[in-house]
């Protein structure tokens, strides 16, 4: 066998327990690989968790359905996440729409269709859920497909 155990790393997620509470910071532990052929080292990131990104899954969901369907500005938005006085625009939900939808189209448009796409995969038992509810439970069986 090639691959071994390389230890445990910790790291930062910024998330919330449900689509309508404030986001929190929470502490994950996250286990390495090594190749001891080509010296490699590998990450493994439970499914809620992007490459590159603190900011989980479900938690970037609801802030592009606050950008794109409920029309908040970029600077409203990251004030949903962190609270304090930010009068720049917000470039990361712009990312999360070219990482989800690469390719033409406005920014707003694309992410109103990945909102809309991860609603639909929500279970059946969502039906009564709001489009944010709906969307946040259905990013977990969008990134099971990614």
């Amino acid at each position: 066998m090639c691959i071994v155990g390389h230890g445990i790393r910790s790291r930062f997620l910024i998330t919330s327990a449900e689509s309508g509470a404030r986001s929190r910071t929470i502490v994950i532990y996250v286990r390495r690989f090594r190749c001891r052929k080509c010296g490699v080292t590998i990450t493994v990131l439970p499914a809620e968790v992007r490459p590159r990104t603190r900011h989980s899954l479900r938690l970037i969901v609801v802030l592009l359905c606050a950008w794109s369907h409920d029309g908040l500005s970029t600077v409203e938005v990251r004030k949903l996440v962190q609270p304090g006085h930010f009068e720049r625009e917000w470039a990361q939900p712009r990312r999360w729409v070219d990482w989800f939808a690469p390719g033409a189209g406005p920014p707003r448009g694309r992410a109103r269709r990945v909102v809309e796409y991860c609603a639909a995969r929500a279970p059946p038992q969502s039906r009564g859920f709001s489009l944010k509810e709906r969307a946040a439970t259905g990013a977990a069986y969008v990134m099971e497909m990614t």
